[in-house]
């Protein structure tokens, strides 16, 4: 595409480079001037530029037809090149998705282990400091306390329950401290 681009603006990508003398400059320069070509990489455009110029001089001084033949050739093997190029890096890019698909999923069931383990660790440690003496169910999904259902979600934990036919929710928290005390106050703000 940028090559495309190139040649629509062949006569103005010339004159900046000539006039440049350099094709770094040339490329920051018509980088400003026409965004598209900035899509390409530098050495790309210097590829592409050196043989613009070898061609374009051809043409001007009438040298031959073989000038021409060889330097429309060197330009047709870029353009092949850079459409390898574009379709490798297309595969690339679909590869890395689904890995970073893949990890992420990895990582998301990871952290809902941690934060189940956190959370065991963490009521567990309150209770025996409490002295009930009691130990916490490992299970934590869709439990019930107070009569309330408690259902992690998004790492955080919410009780439901149906009151005189009406459905209530109580945020509960990231961790389950306190989450009795905290549905007390929730069943006395209902009754009154």
């Amino acid at each position: 595409m940028s090559l495309e681009i190139m040649v629509q603006h062949q006569d103005r990508v010339l004159t900046i480079y000539r006039e440049a003398k350099n094709a770094r400059i040339a490329f920051e320069q018509l980088s400003k001037d026409l965004p598209e070509i900035s899509t390409m990489g530098f050495n790309t455009f210097r590829q592409y530029v050196c043989v613009m110029d070898k061609l374009a001089i051809a043409t001007q001084s009438g040298d031959s037809d073989k000038q021409l033949a060889i330097a429309n050739h060197e330009l047709t093997e870029l353009l092949v090149i850079a459409n390898n190029q574009i379709q490798e890096l297309a595969v690339a890019n679909k590869n890395l998705t689904e890995q970073l698909a893949i990890a992420n999923a990895e990582l998301t069931e990871k952290l809902a282990t941690v934060s189940h383990d956190n959370n065991l660790a963490i009521a567990t440690k309150k209770l025996s400091a409490e002295g009930e003496g009691t130990e916490v169910s490992p299970k934590i999904d869709n439990q019930k306390i107070a009569g309330w259902n408690v259902t992690p979600f998004r790492g955080y934990y919410r009780a439901f329950r149906r009151i005189n036919g009406k459905l209530h929710s109580l945020y509960l928290g990231k961790y389950l401290i306190d989450a009795e005390t905290k549905i007390r106050a929730k069943e006395k703000q209902i009754a009154g």
